[in-house]
Order: structure tokens, then C-alpha cells, then sequence
């Protein structure tokens, strides 16, 4: 997935925003017909653009068929960089899509943006420690990857702007941006059940059953019982988030009553997963059918191909960018944002072994 793609709109409110920050236009945006005859693009394309403008902060509606207002006005001050800092989930989210297409985003939009030297992994997902961090750290606001509930609240509470990206940020009064997995979780469950599948195991991040169990998850259990299939700590286990405890994970879940079908988090996991079964001899989408809650680029090369679900990732780091220039404008935005994923389906599902 490409980084440097800009629709047709995004590219004339680029244009549209630079011309404003150096001056072009004072107090009121020329009208949209004087728009097409200078851009050489159509109506729809600049009412798409002035939009964006107006969430941006930019412009602002004085009713219909008037000339939008200038709102922002450049100064010395309104210009600086902003200095975003980005902490990753763990050391291997740096190189994710969404990750490295955000700070690419922020970029552009003339700020400086880079990733955070140590991952709230490393930092054990505690608040006291991700303050102690924070503390040292120069930063005009945080984007949040990933987090635990209270990582969140503890952000929440800090003058300081941040915007949850995926994670534990509903409820929490703070930004945010995520993807829509649980109506998609159910349909797969039902599916699966149809199938011949009653033993099917949810591999989730810890910080989502403990202390408590979080909605994508509870929905994965209630969609079990609404196909009659009786639920208990085997389907959603606790494991510690490393090689080994994965490892110990998989061994114990295939050590008596082996499950049939495995939805798994992350595809780091999922390709640790589908290494060590097949060592075993168990052959994913025969033995047991695997499906991925998160995209890979690798999945194209996967034999057999990974079930997995996707999401429009442009969606997301367009929203982390409307918030970067809210913030540029001295605003500490609450607003969170769910996109709603799809399906990608492959060859690693099937109907249950007999």
C-alpha cells in the first residue's frame, strides 16, 4: 500500500492550504467557479477540497452560496513545526502500514513526527512508568498506539494532546482512531459454526482480557453462545506477550482437546502459529482453519492463503492528521472514530475435521 497517494481532492487541499499559508487569499476563499478556472479541476473535486479545509480548521461555512471564510491566519508562531511523537505498541510496530503512513502524513503537513525511542511494551504497559518516559521526552502532543485502558486514562489526564490509535481508547475522554473488527468477529463466528466448528480459540493482547475483558472480545464470546457453543478461558486464554509464551500457549491448547479454528490478533503471531503446527504435522485450513484479525503484505505470499481482514488504512491516517492541524491550532480534540474493516477471505479456513 502505497504512502504518497493522494486523492484528487487531497491534492487540491494541499495546494488550496499552501496558497493560504503564503498569502494568496486574505479574509475569504475566492468563489468555487473562479476555483475551476485557475485548478482546472471540477466542482465536485473543490467542494470535496474546501471540506476538508473547513474540518481542518482552515476555512469556515458562511452559509450557502457565500464565499467561504479564512479563519486561519499564518503568523510566525501558527507556522512551527508541531513535534509529534509516535509510541508504538511494541518494537515491531514500527514497521506497520498505518504506523509509517501517519508519520508520512504528518510530514507533509510540514510537522516533525517521528517515532518514540522505547514501545509501551517495553515500558510493561504501566502508567507510572509511561510518565516517567513521557517526561523525558520533547514532545507537543503524543499519538498512542495500541494501549491498555489505564495507559490511556493516564494520557487523558495530561495537558499535553493525544490520540489513541487502535487500543483501548473507548470511553476514555481522548482522541481516537480504530477500526471496527467485532460485527466482522461475529460473522466469522457464525460462519465457522456453520462449518462444524465448536472449539475455536480468539488469541488476543493481553491487556484485552486483563483486568477485564474488552468489547471486541466479550462479542467474540457472546456470538459463540448464540451458536450454542458453551465458552470458559479455553477459548480466549491468557498468554504472556513472548516467543516463548506463545509457544507455551499453542503447546497447551494442542496438548489434549486440540481447538479446530484459531482467530489470531497479529500476523507476526499468526505466521509464528501456522511455523510451529506445521512442524507438528497439523496443516492449517485441513487440521485447523486460521484467520487473521490484522492485514500483511506477506499473506499474498502464504500458501495456504490467509484469511484475514483489512481496512482502509488512507481513512485512518487521515483522521490522525485532521487532529495533528486541530492541535496546530492550539485545540485539544476528544473526537474518536471507528472505520468498519472487511473480509479478506483465503484458503486457510475450511470445514472442521472429523
Amino acid at each position: 500500500m502505497g504512502l504518497n497517494i493522494l486523492s484528487p481532492a487531497e491534492q487540491v487541499a494541499a495546494h488550496l492550504r499552501d496558497e493560504i499559508a503564503n498569502g494568496r487569499w486574505k479574509n475569504q476563499m475566492p468563489g468555487i467557479a473562479h476555483l475551476k478556472s485557475i485548478l482546472g479541476v471540477n466542482h465536485v473535486t473543490i467542494n470535496a477540497a474546501l471540506r476538508q479545509l473547513e474540518q481542518e480548521g482552515w476555512l469556515a461555512s458562511q452559509g450557502r452560496r457565500r464565499c467561504r471564510r479564512i479563519v486561519r491566519t499564518p503568523s510566525r508562531q501558527d507556522t512551527r513545526p508541531m513535534r509529534f511523537r509516535l509510541i508504538p505498541y511494541d518494537k515491531e510496530n514500527r514497521a506497520e502500514p498505518d504506523c509509517l503512513a501517519i508519520l508520512d502524513g504528518l510530514h507533509k503537513q510540514g510537522h516533525l513526527a517521528s517515532f518514540a525511542r522505547k514501545s509501551l511494551h517495553e515500558l510493561g504497559m504501566n502508567p507510572e512508568r509511561v510518565a516517567r518516559f513521557v517526561a523525558g521526552v520533547e514532545a507537543d502532543a503524543w499519538i498512542v498506539s495500541g494501549a491498555s485502558r489505564e495507559v490511556f486514562e493516564w494520557f487523558a489526564r495530561q495537558d499535553c494532546p493525544a490520540i489513541g490509535l487502535f487500543g483501548r481508547f473507548s470511553d476514555v475522554p481522548i482522541a481516537g482512531v480504530g477500526v471496527r473488527k467485532s460485527p466482522l468477529l461475529a460473522s466469522l463466528v457464525r460462519r465457522l459454526a456453520s462449518l462444524g466448528h465448536h472449539r475455536i480459540v480468539m488469541l488476543s493482547h493481553r491487556e484485552r482480557i486483563v483486568p477485564n475483558v474488552a468489547l471486541g472480545e466479550r462479542n467474540f464470546l457472546a456470538a459463540m453462545a448464540g451458536c450454542g457453543i458453551p465458552t470458559s478461558p479455553f477459548n480466549l486464554p491468557e498468554w504472556e506477550p513472548s516467543n516463548a509464551g506463545l509457544r507455551r500457549c499453542i503447546e497447551g491448547l494442542f496438548r489434549h482437546t486440540p481447538p479446530t479454528a484459531l482467530i489470531v490478533a497479529e500476523p507476526r503471531h499468526f505466521i509464528a502459529i501456522q511455523n510451529q503446527l506445521t512442524t507438528r504435522g497439523i496443516r492449517v485450513g485441513q487440521d485447523v482453519s486460521m484467520i487473521c484479525c490484522d492485514p500483511d503484505p506477506s499473506f499474498r505470499w502464504c500458501h495456504p492463503t490467509v484469511t484475514h481482514m483489512q481496512w482502509e488504512t488512507k481513512k485512518v491516517v487521515n483522521h490522525v492528521v485532521r487532529w495533528s492541524n486541530q492541535v496546530a491550532l492550539g485545540k485539544k480534540p476528544v473526537r474518536q472514530k471507528l472505520y468498519d474493516a472487511f473480509l479478506v477471505e483465503g484458503e486457510s479456513i475450511g470445514p472442521a475435521p472429523r
